[in-house]
């Protein structure tokens, strides 16, 4: 019987931002220790990985350098193939734990992922608990758009790659020095997606020291873009020192010592179960309807229309800062943190285009 009082004291505006539907979670390798493969063998770490591979491909030296580094020895003594393929026999019977199962439960803005495996489609595999449907978006070829437009999908950004993908040449699992300066040009709107998100949304960061460098540049650009402006986040990982959540407070970034079960668990007795599948189908109010001269619910295509193809300015939409000298230059201000994304929406703006109603 599950208890009814949490190990972890989840704050109450992230509860309640969970329960909206509001938060992006980006997971790192800690977020999938629990998965077991058949043979009992659990998720590697990322210095489990390096020993792996250094005994696999380099007779067990330099089994105590960082995976990056022997990830590029051992594709150096054979070849990226034979490494990424070592890499896919290793993670692909993972299964995932039972707590992995309660992900599904929750309706999410987004997932992001630095992982390789497929823990979290397997989580997803069709269920009468899941609320929602898992797009993975590895490649800038994979259309997801039509399925990011239904509330019945949560797009997965597999920033990283992904073992299902390492036949293709142009998409490399992430692991040496090279690749994390090579790898974007195939997969640069992923980073920009997630940058919007970031911008935008609220991140909990699992199982991630924040120290990858691809996640903390984003960070980095992030902060640079928006200052106060972006959201709080929020870091859950067991065992953090009051130093380091000085570090990352200073950061608006709020740690949550916890392991990703216990989060996982606090949150499911936060928000009992049999509300989650209604809760997907509640539409909060645009604030376009007090345009509306019936009192009407907003129709489907309408939502879909402002929440994907165009942007509706109105006295509530937060400003962004910026800097004359770039506006003389002729970048639109408010647009140009996300200029090379995604989201190059239209703009409806409320003042001109509904000034008498």
């Amino acid at each position: 019987m599950r208890s009814s009082t949490p190990e972890v004291e989840i704050p109450t505006p992230l509860v309640e931002l969970v329960r909206n539907g509001q938060v992006v979670l980006v997971l790192g390798a800690g977020a999938s220790f629990g998965a077991r493969g058949p043979d009992d063998s659990g998720a590697p770490s990322g210095r489990d990985l390096a020993r792996l591979l250094s005994r696999e491909f380099l007779g067990g030296e330099y089994s105590d350098r960082p995976l990056s580094e022997v990830a590029d020895l051992a594709i150096s003594e054979t070849d990226v193939s034979t490494v990424q393929g070592f890499i896919e026999c290793r993670l692909r019977p993972l299964e995932p734990a039972p707590f992995h199962h309660i992900i599904p439960t929750f309706r999410w803005y987004g997932l992001a992922t630095t992982n390789y495996d497929l823990i979290l489609e397997k989580a997803y595999r069709p269920s009468a608990h899941r609320v929602q449907k898992i797009a993975c978006f590895v490649s800038n070829y994979d259309r997801v758009e039509d399925k990011v437009r239904s509330a019945d999908h949560v797009l997965l950004i597999k920033l990283h790659g992904c073992i299902t993908r390492i036949n293709e040449p142009n998409l490399p699992l992430i692991l040496t020095p090279d690749q994390y300066l090579s790898h974007r040009e195939h997969r640069n709107y992923l980073y920009e997606m997630f940058s919007q998100w970031g911008r935008e949304r609220t991140l909990v960061f699992i199982g991630q020291d924040l120290h990858d460098s691809d996640v903390r540049q984003l960070l980095v650009i992030l902060d640079q873009r928006m200052a106060s402006y972006r959201p709080r986040y929020f870091l859950v990982r067991p065992d953090v020192s009051d130093l380091e959540r000085r570090f990352w407070s200073r950061r608006k970034v709020d740690v949550i010592d916890s392991t990703f079960k216990s989060f996982l668990t606090a949150l499911d007795i936060a928000i009992p179960s049999d509300v989650r599948p209604l809760l997907t189908r509640i539409k909060p109010d645009h604030p376009v309807t007090r345009h509306f001269a019936a009192n009407s619910e907003m129709s489907s295509n309408l939502r879909e229309a402002l929440d994907s193809d165009v942007e509706y300015v109105h006295p509530g939409v937060p400003i962004l800062p910026g800097e004359p000298k770039d506006f003389y230059k002729g970048f639109d201000l408010e647009w140009y943190p996300v200029a090379r994304g995604l989201d190059l929406r239209r703009r409806l703006v409320d003042t001109l285009i509904l000034p008498y109603s």
